[in-house]
C-alpha cells in the first residue's frame, strides 16, 4: 500500500482505510500472540522515524517480537533522534529498531543512528532497520547493523543478532 501510495497509484483515502483495517486486524490477533509464557529473551526498542507516521510494519513487528519474549518499548511515530537517544539512555534496550516507510525519511534514520553514535551509545546496542524506504544496502550503508525487509525476518534477525553476541559472552 505504501509503494503504490508513494506512485500516486492509490490517495489518501484508501491509504487510511487500508491501515485502519491492518489496525483493526492486529488487535484481534494481539491476545492469540501474546498469551503465552515465554521467559523474557531481551529489551527492545522501536518507532518510526521523524517525518513519517506510517506504522503498521513497526506495529506487526514488535507484536511479533512480544510474542517471541521481548519487553518491547514502542516510541510511537514521528520520533526525532534526540527522542531516540533518550530512550537508549533510559531503556538500555539490547536492540534499537528503525522503521520508515517514505524514502524521504531515509535521511531522519541516517539522522538517529549518527545520534546514537554521537552519544557514544552504540557498545552492547544492535541497531535494525526495515520498512518500505530501505534495502540492505542503505542499511549498511547509514551503519545499521541489520536490516529485515519482513516482520518475521526482521525477528530472525534480532534472534540471531542476539544469540551471537550471547555465544560471545559466553566466550
Amino acid at each position: 500500500v505504501g509503494r503504490r501510495f508513494e506512485r500516486n497509484e492509490i490517495y489518501v483515502t484508501e491509504l487510511l482505510v487500508s491501515a485502519r483495517s491492518v489496525h483493526g486486524g492486529l488487535e484481534e490477533i494481539r491476545p492469540y500472540l501474546l498469551d503465552q509464557n515465554i521467559p523474557l529473551k531481551g529489551r527492545i526498542v522501536i518507532g518510526t522515524v521523524a517525518g513519517d507516521l506510517h506504522d503498521i510494519g513497526k506495529n506487526l513487528l514488535s507484536m511479533v517480537l512480544q510474542a517471541r519474549g521481548y519487553e518491547i518499548v514502542d516510541l510511537g511515530v514521528d520520533v526525532s533522534p534526540s527522542a531516540f537517544v533518550d530512550a537508549v539512555v533510559h531503556y538500555r534496550p539490547d536492540v534499537l529498531c528503525l522503521s520508515a516507510l517514505l524514502t524521504t525519511t531515509v535521511h531522519a534514520m541516517e539522522d538517529t543512528i549518527r545520534a546514537i553514535d554521537d552519544a557514544r551509545l552504540r557498545s552492547g546496542l544492535q541497531i535494525v532497520v526495515g520498512g518500505a524506504a530501505v534495502s540492505a544496502d542503505i542499511a549498511s550503508a547509514m551503519g545499521a547493523d541489520g536490516y529485515g525487509d519482513t516482520a518475521f525476518k526482521g525477528v530472525q534477525l534480532i534472534n540471531d543478532m542476539l544469540e551471537r553476541n550471547k555465544n560471545a559472552a559466553e566466550i
